[in-house]
């Protein structure tokens, strides 16, 4: 019997090698298909009188003669041998998509608030985001029990721009993305976690990936105030004849804000344009942005439950900043059959200064009240290439992609006096940062119900340092380094029922480092966190968009903000589990939808067990949408209503941040050309904390700091009602 299976078992492999053998030579030669006969015609078989090979030809039938004259059938598609390269291709340059993954369109972005850019992400299931001490700073986000300050764990693109900005003086991987017009975001997709190839650095909770566009063609004009006495004024074009991706668009808006301190003034403008060229593609980008904005600063608890300040009242008088940003793209991408490739280019000029006091008077009698400078030219470009082909009828991919990075970063930062004066130069250093990466991935199909998909991303990443001001005596004024990492990625894909898909994904991410924390001649270290997660998917039609994910995060390297020193700094490494539940569904009628999301975490310090510091709990969205339009598309509303909750959140010392709770709503009513908007943020008009801290501060001059730590907060934004009126010129 062992010698009958033996033998059994060495035919079976020595077949499958042969089956192997014979469809590799049919890959890479596959057969050219024969010719077929069209519908509607005959083969007749006309015999020689000299007894030779008769010879067929096709000749129309009666009932082909008769429809000649009414239409023409085609005749029918050859049918696709066993191993032929494919000549479809989607849309899109290689999804790779997860439980928890999302994509966004306009339609659906319209119906978020739209006070600033940003406001676009609340669209993201499980990701809240807040933005304490001026309108002008880069947003925290919160994501799967990460509180990702300004980007430090949330990698953020613009049709392929990395955004995140390495060694930012305020915060490592410092996302801004004020640059951004609300109504030309396209497309916003998001994938949760280091699962794909093309994730790069800071990916570690997830990647947001931003489309420009205008759904709008024509030329729109348009205004807005608010009870804050905000004046917005906007214009754009979208040239008729042209694809979505080309558009012009501008906005200039000011406003005295909803408290001391508070008032800003920013204008912003971007056009893009796409040509086709035969079997390519060319897309032009310019986009410009600079703001002035205030900052009413940090409040101590304890004055407030006093009565020594309001609620909405400012720490001192002038703090805030200004942010500026220019930045040009080009794109050439190019489609043959089961091939496409782009090739991206960019550059960026950046200027970001920020004037924030968080402890008072605590370092030094002079004033704590910190300047940071920083800015810097950036360049860079990414190419792509992918193919796809049939193996047993079933469609294989593979794509590559290499990408360039160069930053040339000024920064400083210096302590002020009451008068504005600087007593102390913390900060005086030049970093120049290269970056360079690679990365394929193959999504192989050897079934109908699996996909699996294999990535490996490799990137160097060299630093060259030059800080005068914070030279001592383990790191000297110059010094430089280089780095090598390389992340292995898989995503599983089974479908077991018609609707239904089952996921799990592994995936390793990474942060880069703060480059003034190098040492001369130092290997350059990448922060690692592991990333696992499992999830089923139910889509039915556009009816549908069920998604629930399980998820579990090592974290090498934890980054918490130190308000005394205004820097992040190292805690140790973590660990995080937690769930995430996301449906967005169609209720019983066309115009009513209902979208909800809800992720709960839990995480620990794995030095001493400890709840990791500002990390969220909780994070839930719900919103109801109702949209109608009349038959001829002359009369068109939107309404809608969400909430936001944001739980409890773990701060240091024992303490506990309060839980966040907002309800906003937005209306919009067309008629015609002429369109009028309404949102309306906080409409309970409650008293919320957008930001709450915990340490000791000093902010009476000449009086001796609390030896508690004590609790500090930022006011959160009042109800205000923000009112936009336009039409559509032509």
């Amino acid at each position: 019997m062992y010698h009958r299976s033996r033998v059994r078992g060495i035919v079976v492999g020595l077949c499958l090698l042969c089956g192997v053998l014979w469809s590799g030579n049919a890959l890479w030669a596959a057969p050219t298909p024969k010719t077929l006969t069209p519908r509607g015609t005959s083969a007749t078989t006309k015999q020689p009188k000299n007894g030779r090979k008769a010879k067929t030809k096709s000749q129309p039938s009666k009932s082909f003669k008769a429809s000649k004259s009414k239409t023409r059938r085609k005749p029918p598609r050859a049918k696709k041998p066993m191993f032929v390269f494919s000549s479809e291709t989607r849309a899109r340059v290689f999804r790779a998509a997860t439980a928890a993954s999302d994509e966004v369109g306009q339609k659906q972005l319209k119906t978020y608030a739209r006070s600033q850019a940003a406001d676009v992400l609340n669209s993201v299931s499980g990701l809240y985001i807040s933005q304490h001490t001026g309108r002008g700073k880069a947003h925290q986000f919160f994501l799967r029990g990460f509180d990702a300050v300004h980007g430090s764990e949330l990698e953020v693109r613009v049709q392929g721009i990395p955004i995140n900005e390495a060694s930012n003086i305020h915060g490592q991987g410092y996302a801004d993305i004020g640059f951004l017009l609300p109504n030309a975001v396209l497309r916003l997709r998001s994938l949760k976690g280091p699962f794909a190839g093309h994730q790069g650095d800071f990916a570690i909770t997830g990647s947001l990936e931003v489309d420009l566009g205008l759904e709008q063609r024509g030329l729109t004009v348009y205004g807005g105030v608010d009870n804050f006495l905000r004046r917005e004024l906007g214009v754009s074009w979208g040239p008729r004849g042209m694809g979505k991706e080309s558009f012009v668009a501008a906005q200039f808006a000011e406003s005295n804000g909803f408290g001391e301190g508070r008032g800003w003034i920013e204008g912003r403008g971007m056009a893009q344009f796409q040509w086709r060229i035969q079997k390519f593609r060319l897309r032009l980008l310019v986009a410009g942005h600079y703001g002035r904005f205030g900052s009413a600063g940090v409040l101590r608890e304890f004055d407030l439950q006093n009565g020594n300040v309001g609620f909405y009242d400012a720490q001192q008088e002038g703090l805030g900043g200004h942010s500026g940003r220019f930045l040009g793209q080009a794109t050439l991408s190019w489609r043959d059959g089961p091939q496409r490739a782009s090739v991206m280019m960019y550059a960026m000029a950046r200027d970001l200064r920020l004037k924030e006091n968080f402890t008072g008077f605590l370092l030094s009698e002079k004033g704590d009240t910190f300047e940071q400078l920083h800015s810097f030219v950036q360049a860079g470009g990414q190419a792509k290439w992918q193919r796809s082909w049939y193996w047993w009828g079933l469609r294989q991919r593979i794509q590559t992609g290499a990408e360039i990075r160069y930053d040339s970063i000024q920064q400083s930062q210096h302590r002020l006096t009451d008068t504005d004066q600087r007593h102390t130069t913390e900060i005086d250093a030049t970093v120049q940062t290269y970056q360079l990466a690679a990365w394929g991935t193959f999504q192989f199909h050897p079934v109908r119900w699996f996909y699996w998909d294999v990535s490996l991303r490799a990137t160097m990443l060299g630093l060259a340092v030059e800080d005068v001001a914070s030279a001592d005596d383990i790191r000297g004024p110059t010094r430089d380094g280089a780095g090598l990492f390389l992340a292995p990625r898989t995503i599983l894909r089974f479908r077991f029922a018609r609707r239904w898909n089952l996921f799990a994904a592994y995936g390793l991410g990474f942060r880069s480092v703060q480059a003034r924390s190098l040492r001369e001649g130092e290997r350059v270290p990448f922060q690692e966190a592991h990333n696992a997660e499992v999830g089923v998917r139910f889509r039915y039609k556009d009816w549908a968009n069920v998604s629930l994910a399980a998820f579990g995060v090592y974290m090498a390297q934890e980054l918490i903000f130190d308000h005394a020193t205004a820097n992040n700094l190292y805690a140790g490494s973590s660990w995080r589990v937690g769930g995430e539940l996301a449906f967005r569904v169609r209720l019983f009628v066309p115009w009513l939808w209902l979208d909800t999301s809800l992720t709960y975490s839990e995480g620990q310090l794995l030095a001493d067990g400890s709840p990791i510091p500002f990390a969220p709990r909780l994070l839930m969205r719900n919103g109801l949408v109702m949209r109608w339009q009349s038959r001829n598309r002359f009369w068109k509303v939107l309404l809608g209503v969400r909430t936001f909750v944001l739980g409890p959140r773990p701060l240091p010392f024992g303490f506990e941040a309060d839980t966040v709770f907002q309800l906003n709503a937005v209306a919009r009513v067309q008629i015609g050309p002429v369109f009028l908007r309404l949102d309306a943020q906080n409409l309970l008009n409650s008293q919320w904390k957008d930001g709450q801290f915990v340490y000791t501060s000093a902010y009476e001059k000449g009086v001796g700091a609390q030896k508690i730590p004590q609790l500090h907060y930022t006011a959160g934004t009042p109800f205000r009602l923000f009112a936009t009126v336009g039409f559509n010129v032509f």
